[in-house]
């Protein structure tokens, strides 16, 4: 079978579905080594690197849209049997606006006979609130176009995958005879163990040993509650232990402002794959905290799990429900799951504080959730799984 695989860049490049791509062909080359895969990625990022022999070729950018056109010749010469993109609508055109991809699928699709395409929606559109405010105003504009793109897209897909639970609710009733089916994401970190586990990985970083390690992963992004790093720090305090903060990103300035100076703490990044893995293996209580709960497309989350890391998750309204009720990590209930009616929990950082203090003053119990963090990671992330899923997929939609 013949794959081309659209996506938003590549390695070396720093861009999460770029690397997720990276992981995504050399998973599928495993399982089906007769596949031939060529990835597209934009021109004008930077010197790409074949990925695990696959070619990236170059033929658009973002910056000129109509480059998009030469889709359709290249699709109509060279005919593979399946295309599949990886959407994420602000990397394909200025402001999330480009009318050209759909409609030069589209037109590849139609005139390609047996030619098929699978949309991957990593980022469906922009969707604004009720502030009276520039961005909000700059979101609403956005939003036009963006959505009307996501749905042309949906709708001239074979096979379409969602990567929460909650989006495939939302936007499955708006294409009657399509189902969106539900895709996590990998991990985009690479496993890159320590020699000596934990209290090697705390000793390079000059972690003293006798700390227990809180850490984060990822950007200090609006969805992420930072506010409540700090109620962490004091339930390990409270269970007798020496906390120590270990952030991993590269928003240490943000992550840091509600942190006392005299915190013991390290906070650095962006790093490769491979550093970031060797760091997290120094923690011991991951923080996993969105203000919409933990889901299905959350890397900070997944890697943790990856990881082995004991960690303290929220529960709220983008969460799947395999993971609100499953018992893989530590899970704190937000009892609203509107962020303005979550000011009125006053239940919250009770609850919180005291699922961190369970984790920090219990070893045996701290292990535990790191060997359910691991099961919970081979059971519905490992890369092979996601593949298998792909397949069929593409195979069901033959």
């Amino acid at each position: 079978m013949k794959l081309y695989i659209i996506t938003t860049a590549a390695p070396p490049v720093l861009d999460g579905i770029g690397h997720y791509t990276a992981s995504l062909v050399e998973v599928l080359q495993k399982e089906d080594p007769s596949l031939q895969i060529t990835v597209f990625a934009p021109d004008g990022l930077g010197a790409y690197e074949p990925l695990n022999g696959a070619a990236v070729r170059t033929d658009f950018r973002i910056d000129d849209i109509s480059t998009c056109n030469r889709f359709a010749a290249i699709l109509r010469s060279e005919k593979p049997d399946w295309v599949f993109l990886q959407y994420q609508s602000f990397s394909y055109g200025k402001w999330g606006r480009n009318p050209v991809l759909p409609r030069v699928l589209k037109e590849a699709r139609e005139s390609v006979p047996g030619m098929r395409l699978a949309t991957m929606i990593h980022e469906a559109f922009v969707v604004p609130n009720s502030e009276f405010s520039v961005a909000n105003l700059k979101r609403a504009v956005f939003h036009t176009w963006q959505k009307k793109q996501f749905c042309d897209l949906v709708q001239i897909s074979d096979v379409a995958f969602c990567s929460t639970e909650s989006w495939i609710r939302e936007f499955n009733p708006w294409f009657p005879g399509k189902t969106i089916h539900h895709l996590p994401v990998g991990s985009n970190m690479p496993l890159v163990p320590v020699d000596g586990g934990k209290t090697e990985a705390k000793k390079r970083l000059g972690i003293p040993e006798d700390h227990l390690v809180v850490g984060l992963f990822g950007t200090a992004h609006a969805s992420r509650m930072n506010d409540s790093v700090q109620t962490a720090l004091e339930a390990v305090k409270k269970a007798g232990k020496k906390p120590f903060l270990l952030y991993i990103g590269p928003d240490a300035q943000k992550f840091g402002a509600s942190i006392p100076p005299t915190m013991p703490s390290l906070m650095e990044g962006p790093f490769p794959g491979e550093e970031v893995s060797r760091r997290l293996q120094a923690i011991d209580i991951s923080l996993s905290l969105f203000i919409d709960g933990v889901a299905a497309r959350r890397g900070s989350f997944i890697a943790a799990l990856q990881h082995s890391v004991a960690t303290v998750g929220i529960v709220g309204g983008n969460t799947d429900s395999w993971l609100r009720d499953g018992d893989g990590f530590v899970r704190v209930i937000l009892n609203q799951d509107d962020i303005v009616l979550q000011q009125g929990d006053t239940t919250f950082n009770d609850r919180f504080h005291d699922a961190v203090y369970s984790l920090a003053a219990d070893d045996d119990l701290r292990d535990q959730y790191a060997s359910k963090a691991r099961a919970l990671f081979e059971e519905r992330f490992a890369w092979e799984k996601i593949a298998q899923t792909i397949l069929q997929k593409f195979d069901d939609g033959k």
